[in-house]
């Protein structure tokens, strides 16, 4: 979301309007093919080759580039992996044991990355059988890689658009949002293929201009003065205007079920092409790209959203191969589209732990760790994901962890269990695939002051009837929080415990309890128990609205405020609003290509504001009755077990009487008087 000019708002509220939709799919260049000789070794994943066309130099090393495996050139019948680098005649991929491996196979290296696990490795050390040596991508073993530390790279989004009547394109390019983990200096290195220039080493190169249709590579490599190098790479592809030329985007094809939510973490689309389409264009991973131009009455222009230059840019996506379906009858093909988190969550890798240190030595300990340091690592060594998504940290909090623990899990999984568990954070793309890692409302501190505000939304902005969802009493009565702060220099910690609204519960509604926060203090803590008692029991959970028109600025990511107004007649419930501040939890858009609209729906949230909650005093160690300890210790009673009595062993066939043995008894009845029986 970005807030609108003045003149933008005036836009919005300008009719008729009208949006051209254009669907493009990146179809990557050839870097090199060659064909495997030799034998195939799995302790080095590595191969040699011969025959080979294309340049090597555009393999970079450790870029992850896809590798089709077949038993022609740009054929990948026999597989697909990935290329660490390549060296002479021999190339280094990623653990590939899937692939069958035979001399004369053709491998064709593309100039593309995809979002992939990466897989770490482990060995018994041979000096000693009880202990383990760790590596990264294989073979990398640990030097310092954990004390210099790196830098998230933001540099904008994968872009689609047109050569215009002048011949030129042009794409925005900047690092804004690039940010180090040891706020160390930065030195940017940009390499622009297919542009009139080719590299920048400024922060923010501005628009680049391109003059050929085709689909291009934007690397960006950003040093620091610690001398650690993070690299990322965003694609553009570049089209004639249909009628000026014939490498034209694709125009028949139609969107369907398309919207995002912070619940659902992301976005996600139907598309459905009639189009004769090859078959290696709609793959697993490929990127997906929708693109428009807007008009507010006569007026040409796009509202902005998250990013600057990417004004026209509507989506950004990958498709989800399983969700392929052919009809041939009809004469179309139709998949699912998904961003950058959902696209995660079909990506498994090995688990990972990480603990906390001062001064590390081994690949599992990482430098004075907070949660930041933890994401990063864990995505830079174990996933391609930071080669292809700007990711940003916004409005978080972050905090000391002393560990993290990621199970053989997805890798969207592994970071959200940390920001959620930690922080009551949430990771979540925009539609644009950019990944925001935000702490959710009720973690905000004063969050009316701390989110912009995005648009003053009242009658004249939506259509039909709201859908206000009330609560009529408490959902929750009590909150109870807890949690730990970290100090990494000493090692040492404090376990924090809160509830709210007070030692007392309300009297209507449920028990909630959270453990395991990550905080700086008490204080914190008790501000976040009020704040998310608060919001727990919001009045107005969920309102629902049509907006009458293309606002395009408005995202479920990163958060931001939308106040809003309603006069007591808009509603038959005579509810009124003045400036009432909510947040986006969900968006859905729909598009008509005969009438070239779209149209918004959104669902929005109240934001609230709590009270401190109560501070609950949790003893160093349990108490005691002792008198020198101050009730510091706790002392087992004694337990005293009483004798076990022995019980008289009586002969069945003995006769007693008065309890005195009278003799053996083959048949005996016992009388109060006396003796019957024979003996």
């Amino acid at each position: 979301m970005t807030i609108p000019t003045s003149q933008e708002l005036e836009y919005l509220n300008t009719h008729p309007q009208q949006t051209d939709l254009y669907l493009s799919i990146f179809e990557p260049q050839v870097a090199m093919i060659c064909q495997v000789t030799g034998s195939y070794s799995t302790d080095n994943q590595s191969i040699d080759f011969y025959n080979s066309t294309g340049s090597a130099s555009d393999v970079g090393d450790y870029y992850f580039q896809v590798a089709l495996i077949g038993t022609s050139s740009n054929s990948d019948d026999v597989g697909r992996t990935w290329i660490r680098s390549i060296s002479g005649n021999t190339i280094r991929f990623l653990e590939s044991d899937h692939i069958n491996w035979q001399s004369n196979l053709y491998v064709t290296i593309l100039k593309y990355t995809e979002i992939i696990p990466v897989y770490p490795h482990q060995i018994q050390n041979p000096a000693d059988e009880e202990d383990v040596i760790f590596y990264k991508i294989w073979d990398i073993a640990y030097t310092d890689q954990n004390s210099i530390l790196g830098t998230f790279i933001n540099m904008g989004s994968n872009y689609a658009g047109f050569i215009e009547n002048n011949g030129t394109g042009t794409c925005y390019w900047s690092a804004s949002g690039t940010a180090n983990l040891l706020d160390d200096a930065l030195t940017y290195s940009w390499i622009f293929e297919g542009a009139t220039i080719t590299g920048s080493s400024a922060h923010t190169p501005g628009e680049v201009a391109y003059t050929n249709t085709g689909d291009f590579r934007a690397i960006l490599r950003v040093t620091s003065n610690s001398g650690r190098v993070d690299t990322s790479i965003r694609y553009v592809s570049f089209y004639d205007r249909p009628g000026a030329g014939d490498d034209v985007p694709i125009l028949n094809w139609e969107i369907l079920d398309w919207g995002g939510s912070r619940d659902g973490i992301g976005y996600s689309c139907r598309i459905k092409i009639r189009e004769n389409i090859p078959k290696s264009k709609i793959i697993d991973g490929a990127l997906i790209v929708i693109f428009g131009e807007d008009w507010y009455g006569t007026t040409k222009h796009s509202v902005s959203n998250n990013a600057k230059g990417r004004e026209t840019i509507k989506f950004v996506g990958y498709i989800d191969a399983g969700t392929i379906q052919y009809n041939y009858i009809d004469g179309y093909i139709e998949f699912d589209v998904v961003s950058s988190t959902k696209f995660m969550e079909f990506c498994e890798c090995f688990s990972c732990s990480i603990e906390s240190k001062t001064s590390p030595a081994y690949w599992y300990e990482l430098l004075n760790m907070d949660i930041r340091r933890a994401t990063y690592n864990y995505l830079a060594w174990q996933s391609s994901v930071l080669l292809c998504c700007d990711l940003e940290f916004k409005n978080f909090v972050d905090q000391y962890i002393q560990y993290f623990d990621a199970d053989n899990t997805s890798l969207y999984d592994a970071i959200n269990s940390v920001v959620s568990d930690a922080r009551g954070g949430k990771v979540v793309s925009d539609s644009l695939s950019k990944i925001w890692i935000e702490q959710e409302p009720d973690m905000v501190d004063d969050a009316a002051n701390t989110f912009p505000v995005t648009l003053s939304i009242s009658k004249k902005d939506w259509i039909g009837d709201l859908i206000i969802d009330e609560r009529q009493k408490q959902d929750v009565s009590f909150m109870e929080i807890g949690g730990a702060s970290h100090d990494p220099a000493t090692n040492t910690f404090s376990a924090l415990l809160s509830d709210a609204p007070g030692v007392a519960p309300a009297y209507r509604g449920k028990v909630e309890r959270i453990q395991g926060l990550a905080l700086a203090d008490q204080d914190e803590l008790n501000t976040i128990a009020g704040n998310k008692y608060a919001y727990m029991n919001s009045r107005y959970p969920n309102i629902e609205l049509n907006l009458r028109g293309n606002y395009n600025n408005l995202d479920i990511a990163p958060q931001e405020i939308i106040s809003m107004n309603i006069a007591s007649s808009d509603t038959p419930r005579n509810i009124v609003f003045s400036e009432k501040e909510f947040v986006i939890r969900s968006k859905n858009i729909s598009w008509n290509s005969q009438t070239k609209t779209i149209l918004n729906r959104i669902a929005i949230a109240e934001l609230t504001q709590g009270f401190a909650g109560t501070t609950v005093v949790i003893p160093d160690v349990p108490p005691g009755d002792g008198d020198d300890d101050g009730g510091g210790t706790y002392k087992i009673p004694t337990i005293t077990v009483p004798p076990i009595p022995i019980p008289t062993i009586f002969n069945p066939l003995a006769i007693y009487h008065n309890n005195e043995f009278v003799g053996n008894a083959v048949a005996l009845n016992f009388l109060d008087t006396g003796i019957t029986g024979s003996i």
